[in-house]
């Protein structure tokens, strides 16, 4: 998930162009599109370098961030996967600043907005909800669907490495998140 958000907004970027190009017309369009294709190409290969840093257990560099700016970067990178689907926000713009790696908490959400994606195809009222509050002295953030729920069985297992319920799941996802969020003194949970 995480190479595959900034692969799937270079390419819709990219077909963007390719269809102002054929037509013709829109060159400022091309030029933001064009802008915007860089931005994922440089944030694909800071994903990698990070991801290669966690693999080898590098401390994350934790600083102070403004978590709605974290929330609102990874709607925007989500945005392009999401059509067909109503994608909504709670997200105040009163938010304490938090320690984190911002990157990191980006693919977690990002993560979890995937899944969220994933539980709501086909449905013709597909929705996400994504919100962010601070409840007894703690930033929650929060992604919710209208999909069909966690099949039988599957809600103790969510979090384990390797276990999926996706055909082309690795089973990574969750609990790669779970840890990132733990790392920063979180709790990674599922309410269904």
């Amino acid at each position: 998930h995480e190479i595959n958000q900034p692969l799937a907004a270079i390419l819709t970027y990219a077909r963007g162009c390719e269809r102002r190009f054929e037509s013709g017309t829109d060159p400022d369009g091309i030029r933001e599109a064009v802008r915007r294709i860089a931005v994922q190409a440089e944030r694909a290969g800071t994903i990698v370098r990070r991801m290669r840093d966690f693999v080898r257990k590098n401390p994350s560099r934790q600083l102070p961030v403004d978590p709605g700016e974290i929330v609102t970067d990874a709607l925007a990178l989500f945005e392009p996967t999401a059509r067909g689907v109503t994608l909504e926000a709670d997200v105040p713009l009163d938010l304490p600043m938090v320690r984190a790696d911002r990157l990191q908490i980006e693919e977690v959400l990002l993560n979890l907005m995937q899944n969220a994606l994933e539980a709501v195809a086909g449905r013709p009222d597909g929705r996400i909800d994504v919100r962010a509050n601070v409840e007894a002295h703690a930033l929650v953030l929060s992604v919710s669907d209208n999909g069909s729920g966690i099949a039988p069985g599957a809600e103790d297992r969510l979090f384990e490495a390797f276990f999926t319920t996706k055909a082309e799941g690795l089973g990574l996802g969750l609990s790669l998140g779970r840890t990132i969020v733990e790392a920063h003194g979180g709790r990674l949970e599922v309410d269904t």
